[in-house]
């Protein structure tokens, strides 16, 4: 069967994906529809709790400032150096807030791996561990563990 050379094209379809342009327009629209959801099941001295989207995005509304208030601006590199926790999650969702450019690098790297990478991306702030969420001494490259 030969397609014909001057058939045209017709969208039929009036679906439109919403407009997404980041992990904050997601977040912004999880907490918009359902802000007592749960976002995170975070473990706290042994004991399960949920973490809803309201309360990420506060911390994360939290963290941004924070980091601000640091010296970081809008476009600034940030390493993230953390294990897959809570505290990852808001340093993610507070520094993507913030407008840095955010790198997470794994902690379980060789320490000259790291530092090259860490070097290569020219991050101003280094966030770590548990306290990646408390970016109050994060300023110049400083490390936060």
């Amino acid at each position: 069967m030969a397609v014909p050379t001057t058939a045209s094209v017709c969208d039929t379809n009036r679906y439109r994906p919403p407009a997404v342009t980041g992990l904050v327009d997601l977040l912004d629209r999880q907490v918009r529809d359902c802000p007592g959801a749960r976002a995170l099941v975070v473990t706290v001295t042994g004991n399960r709790a949920d973490l809803s989207y309201g309360t990420l995005a506060a911390l994360a509304d939290d963290m941004a400032v924070r980091l601000g208030g640091a010296g970081l601006r809008r476009g600034d590199a940030v390493g993230l150096v953390c294990a897959n926790t809570a505290e990852f999650v808001v340093a993610l969702l507070g520094a993507a807030r913030a407008g840095l450019v955010v790198a997470p690098v794994d902690p379980a790297l060789p320490e000259p791996e790291m530092s090259a990478r860490l070097e290569e991306l020219g991050a101003r702030a280094i966030l770590t561990g548990p306290l990646a969420a408390d970016p109050e001494a994060v300023a110049g490259g400083a490390w936060v563990e």
